[in-house]
């Protein structure tokens, strides 16, 4: 298969129907929480031939999740296990594709996205002594550390590790490797230099 513009992959299951406690497998009803649920990462089957993204077939590709829930799923699938992405390097509010992995496990940004590491946040207010004195659960997280350097990091004066201050809402949670990062857009940072 040949991409002209967008990326293909391949993702057999559309959402995690599954989680581990301890030794025992539960199996979720995928319409439960479908938000939390649904995959944000699957193999790269196809490249844009228009860009060079530097993305090779085999890659991990990290997307917006309407690629799978939009029109539940239908409207971009190709095949039974196939799907596109939009992808278009100089319009990021078009695009679907935030960022790769390749074989060696290094994670690359595309277009205006940044993958944040989420800052630690007290979810209780404790005095000197050590006494909670309040427990509450934050509204939303406005800080995080920037996980890898790209282009546009650099041109922010930013580099991986650097702690940057994003507007309300902007603290969108995707999972890599298993952690939970932000997927943020440059226009979301508001202050650096902390």
């Amino acid at each position: 298969m040949k991409a002209i513009h967008d990326f293909f992959v391949r993702l057999p299951e559309a959402f995690n129907n599954e989680v581990k406690v301890g030794d025992t497998t539960l199996y979720i009803d995928p319409k439960w929480n479908e938000f939390e649920n649904r995959k944000m990462e699957a193999e790269i089957v196809a490249v844009p031939e228009k860009y060079d993204t530097g993305a090779k077939v085999g890659d991990t590709l990290y997307f917006h999740h309407h690629v799978l829930i939009a029109g539940n799923g239908k409207r971009q699938r190709v095949q039974d296990d196939i799907y596109y992405v939009k992808y278009n390097p100089n319009n990021s509010n078009a695009t679907q594709a935030y960022a790769y992995k390749n074989k060696d496990g290094d994670v690359q940004l595309l277009s205006e996205w940044i993958f944040l590491i989420p800052e630690d946040q007290p979810d209780e207010e404790v005095t000197e002594s050590g006494i909670i004195t309040e427990i509450k659960k934050p509204e939303f997280n406005q800080f995080g550390y920037v996980m890898c350097d790209s282009p546009v990091v650099r041109d922010l004066g930013l580099k991986a590790g650097d702690k940057v201050m994003i507007m309300k809402n902007a603290d969108y949670r995707m999972k890599v490797d298993g952690k939970e990062i932000y997927r943020t857009h440059i226009d979301h940072i508001y202050a650096t230099g902390f």
